[in-house]
C-alpha cells in the first residue's frame, strides 16, 4: 500500500507519503556444511549450525531425521538439538522451533559414531508458513578407530607347558582416546581356576598404555 496522508497546517496542506508493505521472511543457513573430521568411536563432538532470518516475520520449523546418503548405511550417529528459549535443562530441547524475525537461531549438531568409517548425511530443516520449503545442512564426519586396542595382538600363546608349573605373560592395553578407559578381563568358564589376571581391572589413561599380567598354572584337571 502506497498513499499520501494530507495534513492541514497554518501554511496549507502538507502531503506525507505513507508506504505499507506486508511483512516478509527469508530463512537460510549460514553453515551449509558441517565437517567433524575424525571422532574416535565411543566419543562425541558437537558443532553449531545456524538458521538466519533476514525478514520480519517469524518462521516455524521442524528438523527432520537426518538422511544417510547411502541406503545401506548403519543407524545415524547424527542428532540435532533445538534449544527452546534460554532454557538449558535436559528436556528443554526438541526438534522444532521458531526463527524470529531479523534473528539467528543456533542448532546444536552432535556426531556420536558407533562404528568406524566415513559418514555423510543431510540434516533437513522443514520451514513452515509463509516459506514452506526445506533448508539442508550437509554433515560430514569420520568415525575413528576404537580408543582401546591391543596394538594388533589377538593371540596369547604359551606354547608347550608342563603340569604343575607356572607361566606368565603380559597383555598391554593402549588407549588412543582423549579420556581414561576402564578395562576388565572376563575369563571364560573353561579357564577359571588355573588362569589368574592381575589386576582384575585397570584404568588406561588417555594417550597412554597399561598392563595386565596373566599367570597360567596348569594342573592335572586341565590335561
Amino acid at each position: 500500500l502506497v498513499t499520501t496522508l494530507p495534513l492541514s497546517t497554518n501554511t496549507g496542506v502538507v502531503h506525507v507519503r505513507l508506504e505499507c508493505y506486508p511483512s516478509s521472511a527469508d530463512v537460510f543457513t549460514s553453515t551449509p556444511v558441517l565437517d567433524f573430521d575424525a571422532v574416535t568411536v565411543g566419543e562425541s563432538s558437537t558443532l553449531k549450525g545456524e538458521l538466519v532470518n533476514t525478514g520480519a516475520s517469524p518462521v516455524p520449523f521442524t528438523v527432520l531425521k537426518s538422511k544417510p546418503r547411502r541406503p545401506d548405511a548403519p543407524p545415524s550417529p547424527i542428532t540435532v538439538c533445538v534449544r527452546r528459549g534460554k532454557a538449558k535443562k535436559e528436556g528443554d530441547a526438541g526438534d522444532s522451533g521458531v526463527v524470529p524475525g531479523y534473528s539467528t537461531l543456533v542448532l546444536t549438531v552432535k556426531f556420536d559414531p558407533a562404528v568406524e568409517g566415513r559418514v555423510e548425511e543431510d540434516v533437513v530443516v522443514r520451514l513452515g508458513a509463509p516459506l514452506m520449503r526445506d533448508v539442508v545442512i550437509a554433515v560430514r564426519g569420520v568415525g575413528g578407530p576404537v580408543p582401546v586396542h591391543l596394538d594388533g595382538r589377538d593371540v596369547m600363546d604359551f606354547r608347550t607347558v608342563a603340569l604343575g608349573c607356572s607361566y606368565r605373560d603380559a597383555l598391554v592395553v593402549h588407549n588412543r582416546g582423549s579420556s581414561a578407559a576402564k578395562c576388565l578381563i572376563k575369563l571364560p568358564h573353561e579357564l577359571r581356576g588355573f588362569v589368574e589376571v592381575v589386576p582384575d581391572m585397570i584404568f588406561c589413561q588417555a594417550k597412554s598404555s597399561a598392563v595386565f599380567s596373566l599367570k597360567l598354572s596348569p594342573g592335572a584337571e586341565t590335561a
